[in-house]
């Protein structure tokens, strides 16, 4: 298991002048994860002070060579230097972590009131949710997977920050509650290990498992997953 630092992270390089509060470098998510504030925002993206410190990096003037020097550095070949790596958002249901593929994720919302529907075709199904205006399905991944037969949990829950979790589900959109959401990690192919860890939880919607923090959390196939998520729709 490997995590990268994301290239585009705030930097105060080069900018002497603005006294600005980098934490995320320190204690945020390119950091050693021990902001207290980290597991309400879920990403320093979110955090106010991840927002005034782009502000106030925004007002300072650029060194005078700033337009010539990164003229050249963009206009230069790029090279991944691990380009094997991808990206998967970890999630908690109850006390299991799972990663799934980010590319499925359109994104972690806060919690909100989900109306249910009469007459439900399918127990998971939970009911109708806003999201940025829209309608969204939603669906309960814990009673799909029957968590409560899965078998002896992993790790102990610690405190729970609620969260939906929205997916692109072959082209339509899909949510899920999840009790704790861990941000990006990256993976390498060969970090998923083929074992029979997830074997309880309907095996043939996993990939494998990846070891993340002192546990091996499945990773969900996400096409499988939405297969089976739709079946509970129609």
């Amino acid at each position: 298991m490997s995590e990268t630092t994301n290239p585009a992270t705030p930097t105060i390089a080069d900018t002497p002048a603005a006294v600005v509060n980098d934490c995320w470098n320190r204690i945020g998510v390119w950091g050693d994860h021990s902001c207290k504030e980290l597991p309400g925002v879920v990403h320093c993206r979110n955090c106010p002070v991840y927002a005034t410190s782009a502000r106030e990096l925004l007002n300072v003037e650029p060194p005078q060579d700033y337009l010539g020097s990164e003229t050249e550095r963009f206009s230069q070949d790029k090279r991944l230097s691990q380009p094997d790596m991808r990206p998967h958002v970890m999630f908690r249901l109850g006390t299991l972590w799972f990663a799934l593929p980010a590319e499925a994720v359109v994104e972690v919302a806060e919690k909100r009131f989900i109306h249910s529907l009469p007459h439900p075709r399918s127990p998971a199904l939970l009911g109708l949710a806003n999201i940025r205006g829209s309608l969204v399905t939603c669906l309960s991944l814990a009673r799909v997977l029957q968590l409560d037969a899965a078998g002896t949990p992993q790790t102990t829950a610690r405190r729970t920050h609620p969260r939906l979790l929205v997916v692109n589900a072959d082209g339509g959109t899909l949510a899920w509650p999840a009790d704790e959401v861990q941000g990006m990690h990256f993976f390498r192919p060969n970090d998923v290990k083929t074992t029979d860890a997830a074997g309880a939880l309907a095996p043939e919607l996993f990939r494998g498992t990846v070891a993340w923090r002192g546990v091996a959390a499945p990773c969900l196939d996400s096409a499988a997953l939405f297969t089976l998520l739709n079946r509970h729709l129609a």
